[in-house]
Formats: C-alpha cells, sequence, structure tokens
C-alpha cells in the first residue's frame, strides 16, 4: 500500500508543506516518486508520529534530526531520548526559571503604590511587597 501526500496529511493532520520541509531538513525519508508525485509507504505514519512527540517534548528540529539519526547504531531508544532530551531539559529549566522571577517582578508590580513611574522604577524593592 502506497499513499499520496494528500493521504498522509488526511491521516495525521499535518499540512503538506510541513510534510516536505521535513523531507528537506532530513527528519522524513524522501519518499519514492510515481509519475513525479510522492508515494509514502505506510511507515511514514509512525515517523511523523515521532516527530510530533519530539515536538511536543520541545525538541527542535535539530535536535530530533539528532535523535533520528544517531550515527551511535547501537543506542537504545532510552539512550537516543537522553541524548537529546537531557540538554533540552537544562533550556526549560532555565526558562522556567527566567519566567517564574519576570512574574514575580509583575506580581510586585502590580500591587504598585508609587505617585509616579520614576519613584517606581528608583524604589522598586521599597515600594513593592
Amino acid at each position: 500500500m502506497v499513499w499520496t501526500i494528500g493521504d498522509v496529511v488526511q491521516r495525521t493532520g499535518v499540512p503538506a508543506s510541513t510534510l516536505r520541509y521535513w523531507e528537506r531538513v532530513g527528519l522524513l525519508s524522501p519518499p519514492e516518486r510515481v509519475s513525479g508525485r510522492r508515494s509514502y509507504r505506510p511507515d511514514v505514519l509512525d515517523a511523523v508520529a515521532l516527530i510530533q512527540l519530539a515536538q511536543a517534548a520541545g525538541l527542535t528540529v535539530a535536535d530530533t534530526c539528532a535523535l533520528v539519526h544517531t550515527t551511535d547504531v547501537k543506542a537504545t531508544p532510552a539512550e537516543r531520548w537522553q541524548m537529546v532530551a537531557i540538554p533540552r531539559a537544562r533550556e526549560l529549566d532555565a526558562r522556567i526559571a527566567a519566567l517564574t522571577d519576570a512574574r514575580t517582578t509583575l506580581d510586585r508590580l502590580l500591587a504598585c503604590e508609587c505617585a509616579s513611574l520614576r519613584e517606581c522604577a528608583n524604589h522598586a524593592d521599597a515600594k513593592h511587597p
């Protein structure tokens, strides 16, 4: 059984332009062509699901390429995930900390009782709870 790009779009909800992009960047293997049209095998659904899982985890295209195309052929799936997920988790932790700090500052600013913005900026710690 082979599918057209339209079939894959219908089954996955992924736009054709995204499928073509994933082919260009190496996330999907280029499908065979029949009369100039892409002809996908059913295992493309597994590949698309894996890419979507990686996206849901916040992995970049480069991370996902590293996951899919690691040169260590003996690496288990868990080892592959760890290779890309551990650095990404650290980045996300740093972003979460920065966002938490920003939220704390916003909460303090929402409680502002300063008479002017200048006073607020000059005395943020003293005037804000």
